[in-house]
């Protein structure tokens, strides 16, 4: 039993936890490398093992029930909702309750509800409502898709053919120019962001996903705080020579990142893998990948 002012419920397991270096992620398990970009895991510090199980069932903002979880990374859980009212499902991304009282991880937050408001693309997954919690958790509510991620393709099939290959990518092109017309670099392009969709008789309608990371162009004083040169964000397969580097990246550094998408959807494999993270960012730097062969 805990003290009466104590924010840890009695349910809830307390753990050493670890993030990446790179990404952020938060992971339990340090003698592993972080599973989202092979990242060194580092300390982060002990926290209340969060009870992500709680929300289902509960009603967010009187007309959303929460069916189930469906994903979770370093900032972030996502959840599958039905609107009560008219009687669709969504999807729900929420910030973890120990991030939200640090007000850098708030305004990255924000500034993703802010990037992706801005872009009304078919190609692009919609945010329909922002909001914050009972207890202080921003979250956003996002077209709930049914469909399969392009990573998940490529590992089925191998390698894409060039026909389908180019049927998605030039969808995947008009998405990213339309958010470089409105000032938006997603920074995080890579298989798993690009969703694979039914609609209509076409069942590779490209849906693009995940903006957390996302920077406006026209930076203003806060928003360089959030995105200082020398951090360094993004999955290192898909990253451009600058991200490697943590210089200031503009619409370029994502048209590199979708032509290594592009690579390993015509190939089966990324443009440049080393032994470690390092060694992949430092052949992003300075090798030529190798030439592809497409039968």
């Amino acid at each position: 039993m805990t003290d009466k002012g104590s924010k840890i419920d009695e349910t809830q397991e307390i753990a050493m936890k670890w993030s990446c270096a790179l990404c952020g992620f938060v992971g339990a398990d340090g003698n592993s490398p972080c599973p989202r970009d092979g990242g060194q895991l580092q300390i982060a510090g002990i926290f209340a093992e969060p009870d992500y199980d709680s929300a289902i069932g509960t009603t967010l903002a009187n007309h959303y029930q929460i069916l189930e979880r469906i994903g979770e990374g370093g900032m972030s859980v996502v959840y599958k909702a039905r609107h009560l009212l008219m009687k669709r499902m969504v999807a729900i991304k929420m910030l973890h309750g120990h991030l939200a009282g640090q007000r850098t991880n708030l305004k990255r937050f924000t500034q993703e509800a802010q990037a992706v408001s801005v872009l009304r693309h078919s190609n692009i997954v919609a945010v329909s409502e922002c909001g914050q919690t009972s207890d202080g958790k921003p979250y956003l509510v996002m077209d709930y898709l049914e469909g399969l991620p392009l990573s998940e393709l490529i590992k089925k099939e191998g390698r894409v053919g060039v026909e389908r290959s180019l049927h998605i990518f030039v969808q995947a092109c008009d998405a990213l120019a339309h958010a470089h017309a409105k000032g938006i670099v997603h920074r995080d392009l890579k298989p798993s962001n690009v969703m694979l969709v039914k609609e209509g008789e076409d069942s590779d309608f490209v849906k693009i996903v995940d903006f957390g990371i996302a920077k406006l162009m026209e930076e203003g004083e806060d928003a360089q705080h959030l995105t200082r040169t020398g951090e360094i964000f993004g999955s290192p397969p898909y990253m451009s020579p600058e991200q490697c580097m943590g210089a200031r990246l503009d619409e370029r550094s994502d048209i590199y990142s979708l032509g290594c998408v592009l690579y390993e959807s015509l190939s089966g494999l990324p443009p440049h893998r080393g032994e470690n993270v390092l060694v992949t960012m430092h052949k992003h730097m300075s090798d030529i990948p190798p030439a592809l062969s497409i039968p």
